[in-house]
């Protein structure tokens, strides 16, 4: 009779109908190692660094959960630790432990539709009557298709940089329109549109200050 195999995997010592024993065998075929597993740590342990937690508070250890597959079958994972959390806003989840130390969850998804409305949103300024004069004044001074570019751009009236670029930049020099019945107004009317040219001005202001007649 065939004196029993030891399975050849370091520190094993479990009996073998082949090389390895069934356990390592599977191991291998998940591309797993031969070495032997490290103890288990303890919960403590595992969530010791704390950085990665974002706004969620560690209340204790949850109960296990096993990752499922789409056959049904149980995960070559096996169970998966978890966390009871609580979020900052209040709202307590159970979260996996993995899933925290890796920083892929930081909060229970209350400011996701925060951070969404932050993407989209640059100024919040976008349907202002500020908005809409930075708007056109850019489009009659660089849009040579605009009803109103030989007027401007089409004379040589051009926009700085400085309020090309950013409407934000716009805002912090002129400010809100002081009443519905202002617009702006270039000082000198040959000169661009710039801050140290420009102010809000009611159209008895501008008419006192518009050409005398176009050029030909």
């Amino acid at each position: 009779m065939a004196a029993d195999r030891i399975c050849s995997a370091p520190d094993c010592g479990k009996k073998a109908s082949s090389r390895y024993c069934e356990m390592h065998r599977a191991r291998l075929r998940r591309g797993g190692s031969l070495e032997p597993r490290q103890p288990r740590l303890s919960f403590e342990a595992l969530l010791a660094d704390r950085s990665n937690l974002g706004d969620w508070t560690i209340l204790g250890e949850g109960e296990p959960y096993q990752r499922p597959t789409k056959g049904g079958l149980k995960h070559p994972d096996g169970q998966q630790r978890t966390a009871k959390c609580r979020c900052i806003c209040g709202a307590e989840r159970t979260v996996p432990v993995h899933v925290l130390k890796s920083g892929q969850s930081k909060h229970c998804g209350c400011k996701v539709s925060a951070l969404v409305a932050e993407m989209k949103t640059t100024h919040g300024m976008s349907y202002t009557a500020e908005h809409r004069c930075w708007a056109k004044l850019k489009e009659r001074c660089l849009n040579p298709n605009n009803k109103d570019w030989e007027d401007y751009g089409g004379r040589g009236i051009g926009v700085c940089d400085r309020w090309r670029e950013s409407f934000e930049a716009f805002f912090a020099d002129m400010g809100l329109k002081p009443s519905p019945r202002h617009s702006i107004d270039r000082i000198d009317v040959n000169g661009n549109y710039e801050p140290s040219n420009c102010r809000w001005a009611t159209p008895r202001e501008q008419r006192a200050n518009q050409r005398r007649s176009r050029p030909r």
